[in-house]
């Protein structure tokens, strides 16, 4: 994946750039240029995690057409969980938010932050790959080993919430770092 922060700096215009050489306007475009970038950040592990709902809803038409009633409940209710989580992340706190916000976020803070982030963006590739063989152990009929990989991807939405709550706990100043 591309930095991010790389990709803002290299896409600021004539202006911005003009306002990192005046004294008392740099740092406060390199703090929006990492809000920036955070945003854009929260909204590709949104977009991720949105694919991980459409996948959960094919596990759930894929039990529908196989008549397994039992199952599709369960199968609603991850398609639900993964839809909540989607927009708990579209709608997250940033990391910082202007010239003077509510909640200030250091330089090095950041840097920790998107240590979080990496790990959340591991956590959803590890969803998509559980999800995947969930939905071939329904497409062959494997209903024990759908429930298996069931429970393995409630708890990586576990360990993801686990994870982004942290996150938001750093940067909202209601958690500390380790």
């Amino acid at each position: 994946m591309t930095d991010l922060r790389e990709k803002v700096a290299r896409d600021r215009t004539f202006l911005k750039k003009l306002e990192l050489a005046i004294p008392g306007f740099r740092g406060y475009r390199k703090r929006e240029d990492r809000r920036v970038a955070d945003s854009l950040l929260r909204k590709q592990l949104a977009d991720r995690l949105r694919e991980c709902t459409r996948m959960a809803e094919e596990i759930r038409e894929a039990l529908a057409s196989q008549m397994e009633l039992d199952l599709i409940r369960e199968a609603g209710n991850l398609v639900n969980r993964l839809d909540a989580l989607e927009s708990k992340v579209r709608h997250a706190e940033q990391g910082y938010a202007g010239v003077s916000p509510d909640i200030k976020v250091l330089e090095d803070e950041i840097e920790r932050l998107y240590e979080f982030d990496y790990h959340l963006i591991e956590g959803i590739e590890k969803l998509k790959k559980l999800l995947n063989s969930a939905k071939e152990s329904v497409l062959m009929g494997d209903m024990d080993g759908y429930k298996t990989q069931l429970n393995a991807i409630n708890s990586g939405i576990k360990d993801f919430l686990s994870t982004f709550n942290r996150r938001i706990e750093i940067i909202t100043e209601t958690g500390v770092f380790a």
